[in-house]
């Protein structure tokens, strides 16, 4: 499943976004993508590889979800983060 459809359930059943604010350089290349999609939990992402990512959330009861993503090219194959539709959950 794409992470921005996954997303869309997360918040929907009550969970929050828990915002990262390091600077994009201390946590990967994907990330400023990330965030300018207005993904402000992500956490981090390899710079490397599948392209792993990290999304945090926390629910009212101060319990937190952590989603894993890689990179995955839909709509078209690019090599540009600009042109492909994100991420997939893959835990």
């Amino acid at each position: 499943m794409p992470y921005s459809e996954a997303r869309q359930v997360i918040l929907k059943n009550g969970w929050k976004p828990v915002p990262n604010t390091a600077p994009d350089e201390e946590m990967g290349v994907r990330v400023p993508h990330f965030r300018a999609l207005g993904y402000a939990e992500v956490e981090a992402c390899s710079g490397s590889g599948m392209g792993y990512c990290k999304f945090n959330f926390q629910n009212e009861k101060g319990l937190f979800l952590r989603v894993i993503t890689q990179e995955a090219p839909f709509k078209g194959y690019s090599s540009s983060l600009d042109e492909i539709d994100g991420a997939i959950v893959v835990n």
